[in-house]
């Protein structure tokens, strides 16, 4: 019984020491695949049609002709590198509106420091002009959030991949709400989706990609518990810029 009982201590004992080696090699993974990907660097220089801007608070795109609408601000996803935002915000600017992808510290909002510090970069940013507050993910989870004191700063809304709200009411929001999620999203399903559209308002817009996936909404590559999408990345990131300026050209 005693050499049972060392030999099960000793497995105890290896299970302990890989875990911490098993969750950084998980961390990394993730990071590492969140890491935006073929995105062409020409699309974060300016040119004659839109002048970018990347600094530590954000990147925007300003298009030369600006259709003084309501512009929109974008929150990236959870350790999602906002650079893979890039392509979807430049073809939106492209059809006259501008768009600032607000980076998050560290890629999350885990901490009330790192949450601040969106706050702050929104805050200003409202400021500055109207805006149509979105995000992807965890992102429209974080729009959500800022939404609930700020209303009466902003021309709309916007949630992508996202099964949120769920656990609290939006309802009664008052502006334009646009929600586009893929048929094929493994982290915010259809399933769910449907499940707590109750918690949005009835004048919400509704758009569902099909064959879409979650990580194809931006440009970066696979996300644990996701389905394969049945579309082209290409094909996915044209039909969301497509809802997403025919939303902002209706915003009063």
């Amino acid at each position: 019984m005693a050499v049972k009982s060392r030999k099960s201590n000793k497995v105890l004992l290896g299970i302990r020491l890989l875990m911490p080696i098993f969750a950084v090699s998980f961390l990394v993974w993730q990071i590492t695949s969140m890491q935006a990907r073929n995105v062409d660097d020409a699309l974060l220089e300016s040119s004659a049609t839109v002048t970018t801007t990347h600094i530590e608070e954000y990147i925007e795109f300003k298009p030369a002709t600006d259709t003084l609408g309501a512009g929109l601000l974008f929150y990236p996803g959870a350790l999602v590198d906002p650079v893979a935002y890039v392509p979807m915000a430049r073809a939106i600017a492209e059809a006259g509106f501008v768009v600032r992808i607000i980076k998050v510290p560290y890629r999350m909002d885990r901490f009330p420091w790192q949450r601040e510090a969106v706050k702050e970069r929104t805050d200003a940013a409202v400021a500055e002009r109207n805006w149509v507050l979105g995000g992807h993910s965890r992102g429209a989870r974080m729009a959500l959030a800022y939404t609930v004191e700020n209303e009466a700063k902003l021309s709309g809304l916007l949630l992508i991949g996202s099964s949120h709200p769920r656990e609290v009411s939006h309802a009664n929001l008052a502006f334009p709400v646009l929600k586009i999620y893929g048929s094929r999203d493994g982290l915010a399903s259809p399933e769910e989706v449907e499940q707590y559209k109750h918690n949005l308002p009835a004048h919400t817009i509704w758009h569902r990609v099909e064959g879409g996936n979650h990580a194809q909404f931006a440009w970066y590559g696979s996300q644990l518990g996701d389905d394969s999408a049945t579309i082209s990345r290409e094909a996915q990131h044209q039909a969301t810029v497509n809802v997403i300026v025919e939303f902002l050209n209706a915003i009063p």
